[in-house]
């Protein structure tokens, strides 16, 4: 199985890392609604890209101000099982850690450029959605914001991680 979101693994972690090393220009701090959650985006962030949807993904870049962290979040399609197969593949990409299964997802860590990083991928196999959520940076608690996400998919909301191993 190999779905948008995971073709996009790669890209994602040189986007996330990429805002880290340049000045970004976007919109200004905001509540940002997507047909599948909203986000309060605080103001020491700017959005990147998005949300934005193409193929039938749905993708959303923020980065925070002082390059400390940056956010790539993205929605696709997906049948049952899917979130452990992309986490899976996404780890491979992005030679990170063994995925596990921890409060409902699958998380791992990577390290790239000098950086941490993390990914969570859940699914709601009612509505047949995924979610893969990729933080990565030199300040990871900056992101936190992201598990305040809320909408009619309560199967897509991403817990924190208890541990960054």
């Amino acid at each position: 199985m190999r779905s948008a979101i995971c073709r996009i693994a790669g890209a994602a972690v040189v986007l996330a890392f990429a805002a880290l090393c340049v000045t970004a220009s976007g919109a200004a701090a905001e509540t940002l609604t997507t047909k599948y959650y909203t986000l309060d985006v605080p103001q020491d962030w700017k959005i990147l890209a998005g949300p934005t949807e193409k193929k039938g993904v749905t993708h959303l870049h923020l980065a925070q101000k002082n390059h400390k962290c940056s956010v790539l979040v993205n929605i696709d399609k997906a049948k049952p099982g899917d979130a452990e197969k992309c986490a899976r593949y996404s780890a491979k990409v992005l030679n990170g850690s063994k995925p596990v299964m921890r409060n409902g997802q699958w998380e791992f860590t990577f390290k790239k450029m000098g950086d941490s990083g993390y990914c969570i991928v859940r699914e709601d196999k009612k509505a047949g959605l995924l979610i893969s959520l990729v933080v990565s940076g030199s300040n990871l608690p900056q992101a936190n914001f992201v598990y305040s996400m809320r909408g009619g998919y309560p199967a897509l909301v991403p817990h924190k991680p208890e541990k960054l191993w």
